[in-house]
C-alpha cells in the first residue's frame, strides 16, 4: 500500500493543537501505521517534539521534522495569530523527493473526523491541488480574477508531481515578493493566485469552514452531523473559552487523548462562563440566529 504523506506545520505554540489534529487523524483510520507525517519546523522545543514522537509511536506511524529556512524572510507578510511558518507549506521540494506522488496538508486548527486514505485515493486527474472552495470569491476579485472560486488552503491534496512540473514553489514565491501590499490571507492569496484553474474542488466535508457552520446552522445537530474535517478557520479556536463553535467538543474530545489533557481553556472567568451559557441556550433554543 502507498504510504499517506501527510504534511503539517508549527511553531513551539501550536504543538499541543497540531497533536491534537494528529490523534484525530490516527483515531479514525484503519491505517494508521501506513502514515508517513512530516512536521514543518518552526522551532519546536526538544521535549515538545518527543511529545509528537509519543503519539506517532503510540500509532506506529512514522514523523519526522523539518526544519526550513526562508530566504529573505522579511519579504514575507506575517500578522495576528499567523507566523512565518505559515508559508512552509509552498516549500515543497525542500520537503520531498521526486518518488512522492501525493501528499496531504492539514493546518493544526483542524479536527479529523473520517478516514484520511479515502481522501488520498482522490483522483486529481492532473489538477496541481484538490481544494475545498470557499463560499465567496470576494479575494479573487480582489486579486484580479473577478470570475474564479477562491478556495481555502488549510486542507490540501497536493499532486506533488504536477506541483514540481509547474514550478508551482518558485510561482508562489515570486507572487508573494511581487505582491505584498495584496497578500490578506498570506500564502493563500498567493496560492489562489497562481493556481487560477490548476485546482479541482473537493466536496465541503473535507474542509468543514466556520462559514459552512454558520450557514447550515449546525448547533441542534452537531453530534449528528459531523464531517469529514472540522476546520476552526475564524480567529477564535476551541481552546479559547469563549469560542462557541457548535464542534469545539470534538477538539476537546481528542485532547482527553494526548499529553495536554488536563489542558484548561483560554481566558475562562465567571463573567464569561455566564455569557457563554446563556448565549449557547438562546442560539440552541433558536432565539439567537447570528453567531
Amino acid at each position: 500500500m502507498e504510504k499517506i504523506h501527510l504534511l503539517m506545520s508549527s511553531d513551539n505554540n501550536y504543538v499541543q493543537h497540531l497533536g491534537v489534529t494528529l490523534i484525530s487523524v490516527f483515531e479514525n483510520t484503519e491505517v494508521p501505521d501506513n502514515f508517513h507525517v512530516t512536521v514543518l519546523d518552526g522551532g519546536i522545543f526538544p521535549e515538545q517534539k518527543n511529545l509528537l514522537k509519543g503519539i506517532a509511536q503510540k500509532y506506529d506511524a512514522a514523523i519526522n521534522f523539518r526544519e526550513v529556512k526562508l530566504d529573505n524572510p522579511e519579504k514575507f507578510i506575517v500578522n495576528g495569530h499567523v507566523s512565518i511558518a505559515a508559508y512552509y507549506r509552498v516549500l515543497l521540494p525542500l520537503i520531498y523527493g521526486p518518488e512522492v506522488r501525493k501528499a496531504i496538508y492539514l493546518d493544526c486548527d483542524v479536527i479529523v473526523n473520517h478516514d484520511l486514505n479515502e481522501l488520498f485515493k482522490v483522483d486529481l486527474n492532473g489538477f496541481v491541488v484538490g481544494a475545498v472552495k470557499e463560499l465567496s470569491n470576494k479575494r479573487m476579485v480582489e486579486l484580479g480574477f473577478p470570475d474564479k472560486p477562491y478556495f481555502n488552503s488549510g486542507v490540501l491534496l497536493i499532486n506533488y508531481q504536477e506541483w514540481l512540473e509547474q514550478n508551482t514553489t518558485q510561482e508562489v514565491l515570486d507572487f508573494i515578493f511581487a505582491n505584498p501590499e495584496k497578500l490578506v490571507y498570506w500564502d493563500q492569496d498567493a496560492l489562489n493566485a497562481c493556481l487560477v484553474d490548476k485546482w479541482m474542488e473537493l466536496d465541503y466535508q473535507w474542509n468543514y469552514l466556520r462559514e459552512f457552520v454558520e450557514i447550515n446552522k449546525n448547533w441542534k445537530n452537531r453530534k449528528k452531523f459531523i464531517p469529514h474535517i472540522v476546520h476552526f478557520s475564524n480567529n477564535t479556536k476551541p481552546w479559547h473559552y469563549y469560542s462557541r463553535n457548535p464542534y469545539d467538543y470534538l477538539y476537546y474530545k481528542y485532547l482527553g487523548l494526548s499529553p495536554w489533557k488536563g489542558f484548561h481553556p483560554l481566558g475562562k472567568n465567571f463573567r464569561k462562563v455566564v455569557a457563554k451559557n446563556v448565549k449557547l441556550t438562546l442560539r440552541e433554543g433558536g432565539i439567537l440566529k447570528g453567531m
